[in-house]
């Protein structure tokens, strides 16, 4: 399955021995106890809703297996750390990331910046067709932008100050 095909938000589970799929239910065991990840028993389209019945059932066997890393888009994918890299999407999809594909990243320097109400900001770069959105507002503004080249378009990467000589990134 590719990146762009799963149901964003991801989740990284944490390191883990051995995962496994059971009457439906998935479980995770490290290296002191077994824990639940999912539970396709009970009625919901995602895994948010299906751990909330998980987590309100008294008589469960095991406890719910934390995931605190939450993975909002590929960047966040690229930059994750774990041994593992095994990662669950918001519909209960298993999958493990291995970086296999190289990309190209490229810096550009920032020629407009425009701040949005909501705190976001576009920025318009020379050869770029389209603005870039940094979903937040920096504590000081890019001079240049850190773009990695997937899927046809440009995904944000890094925020720089100076510029650096075009490269590549195994995603």
């Amino acid at each position: 399955m590719k990146l762009n095909e799963l149901t964003w938000p991801l989740y990284l589970l944490p390191n883990h021995r051995e995962v496994w799929e059971e009457d439906k239910v998935m479980y995770i065991d490290n290296e002191y106890q077994t824990k639940i990840v999912d539970n396709k028993n009970y009625l919901g389209d995602s895994l948010a809703t299906r751990r909330i019945k998980i987590i309100n059932t008294k008589d469960r066997d095991y406890p719910v297996c934390s995931m605190s890393t939450v993975i909002f888009d590929i960047p966040d994918i690229i930059v994750a750390k774990s041994k593992n890299r095994l990662f669950i999407d918001s519909k209960g999809f298993l999958f493990k990331h291995t970086r296999s594909n190289t990309r190209s990243l490229i810096y550009r320097k920032v020629d407009r910046k425009t701040v949005l109400p909501d705190g976001k900001v576009l920025c318009h770069c020379r050869d770029i067709f389209r603005p870039i959105l940094i979903p937040y507002l920096p504590r000081i503004m890019p001079k240049y932008l850190g773009l990695l080249h997937i899927y046809g378009d440009y995904m944000l990467y890094s925020l720089e100050q100076e510029s650096f000589k075009d490269t590549w990134r195994k995603i």
